[in-house]
């Protein structure tokens, strides 16, 4: 009992050991702040890319190209600073990459990208962070239908039997004991609160703000007002009926793209979450390097854009690919001119486009980085509860955005009753998705720690008891 437990060569120094116990402390802390900056860096990436492309509505190939290509610049730098750094050299297996796997994966993505740019222009940055919380049944049935297809049938089975034998009671006791009924009634209100989100009208809401304030201005200055509509009755008898009239088709018009860039951006969600199904898939087949990948997965997005964007925008709006890729050669023309007004005067749009892409690729960034280290440091339940406080917040930034960085291109959004008794309801079904997941999480690491702790006192036992059968130990037991 005088001796040590572990040799003067192993036992850690009181100095380690106080940084060991203050990193613990320290921990939750970081954590928490990450949690924090999680949701605000998230708020304000959604609100950047609505302002981004309202701006840049009719330069859909324009936007992807120099996201792209800010992505692979990236990776290509973080890619050179680790070469530099001189440590242990990467796996051969990790730099395997399939060129099939990869120009698949390229293509979704980039159809999913194009498609997202496409429809937001046209849908409110609040219907947008409603809409996006779709992908999560889309996601979560895409991951799990392979993999519970024959589970299904073998669940149906069980259920007729366990009627026949009078045990459903006690099936739907531990059904609803657990998680998963908060998962599966989450699910089917966030697919309900999507599509009473996709049914509000944009364009109404922004039609009686038009209406009010020009009835608010008629009645500041009625007699100016009441002149100069008398005066152009007089000089013009069809003034007054086709004014109106013109009015109402153009908001007609403009209801009808509104509502197809509404359903591009649902169908992107399909798509993204097709991609993302899809890469998974790859990964785990083929395990690669995250930088590696990541750069060369930039380089064939930004070529895979080429090809999916000009037939895309064909059927969208019947923009022929000549202009497409006549705008697109126009837009880097002026970005290598350094937004001279001459070079600029063919894409007035993209003059100033500047702070809002950087904004959004800044932002888009950091919240994957954000992300990356919750899940490492951290764990799942962390960041299921981030994407619970999200759309809240995102929402707020919508309504009342608070002042940053080029915050004077993020007025109050309007919101009708519909539109916010959609979020409401989007937000109620994201908390009982979450709620059940976070209890699936707590149950699961539960378990596995009831599990360490039975298989650690199985393996004292054993100890134990092969202590026992030496005969030296054995002996010297017996005596005292």
């Amino acid at each position: 009992m005088e001796e040590p437990l572990l040799p003067a060569e192993q036992s850690p120094p009181p100095s380690s050991i106080d940084e060991t116990v203050r990193s613990v402390r320290c921990r939750p802390a970081a954590l928490g702040l990450a949690l924090v900056a999680y949701v605000a860096v998230g708020a304000v990436e959604r609100v950047c890319f609505t302002r981004m492309t309202a701006k840049l509505a009719d330069d859909v190939l324009f936007m992807h190209t120099l996201l792209a290509a800010l992505s692979m610049a990236l990776f290509i730098v973080l890619w050179m600073a680790r070469a530099q750094n001189g440590r242990e050299p990467i796996a051969e297996q990790l730099q395997r990459l399939h060129p099939t796997a990869l120009l698949q994966m390229a293509l979704l993505d980039a159809t999913h990208t194009i498609l997202a740019l496409d429809g937001a222009a046209g849908v409110a940055g609040t219907t947008q962070a409603v809409l996006l919380q779709g992908a999560v049944p889309i996601h979560a049935a895409l991951r799990t239908a392979p993999a519970e297809s024959d589970a299904a049938l073998c669940g149906v089975r069980r259920i007729c039997v366990q009627l026949k034998s009078g045990l459903a009671y006690f099936s739907f006791w531990s059904w609803l004991s657990s998680g998963r009924w908060c998962r599966q009634v989450g699910v089917l209100l966030i697919v309900i609160a999507m599509v009473a989100a996709a049914a509000v009208p944009d364009g109404g809401c922004h039609g009686a703000m038009q209406v009010s304030g020009l009835y608010s201005l008629a009645a500041r200055a009625p007699h100016r007002w009441q002149s100069e509509a008398f005066g152009s009755a007089a000089n013009s008898s069809l003034a007054v009926v086709t004014l109106p009239e013109q009015q109402q088709q153009q908001e007609e018009g403009e209801g009808a793209g509104n509502g197809q860039r509404r359903a591009t951006f649902i169908l992107s969600l399909f798509v993204g979450g097709v991609a993302a199904m899809h890469k998974q898939r790859c990964l785990s087949r083929t395990p690669t390097d995250v930088v590696i990948f990541n750069a060369w997965l930039a380089f064939s997005q930004l070529i895979a854009g080429l090809i999916v964007a000009p037939p895309l925008l064909l059927v969208l709006h019947a923009e022929s690919p000549v202009v497409t890729l006549g705008r697109l050669a126009h837009g880097l023309r002026c970005c290598t001119a350094g937004f001279a007004p001459l070079q600029c005067s063919t894409v007035p749009s993209v003059a100033g486009f500047a702070p809002l892409l950087l904004m959004f690729f800044i932002m888009s960034t950091m919240w994957s980085t954000i992300a990356y280290i919750m899940l490492h440091y951290g764990n799942q339940a962390l960041l299921t509860i981030g994407s619970a406080l999200l759309l809240p917040v995102t929402l707020l930034a919508f309504l009342r955005p608070i002042p940053l960085p080029f915050s004077w291109a993020a007025p109050p959004e309007p919101l009708s009753h519909h539109a916010a008794l959609a979020a409401v309801g989007m937000i109620f079904a994201l908390t009982l998705f979450h709620g059940g997941t976070l209890r699936e999480i707590w149950r699961a690491e539960r378990r596995r720690r009831e599990a360490q702790a039975a298989a650690d006192a199985a393996d004292a036992e054993r100890g134990a008891a092969d202590l026992h059968e030496q005969p030296g130990v054995a002996k010297h037991l017996s005596g005292f």
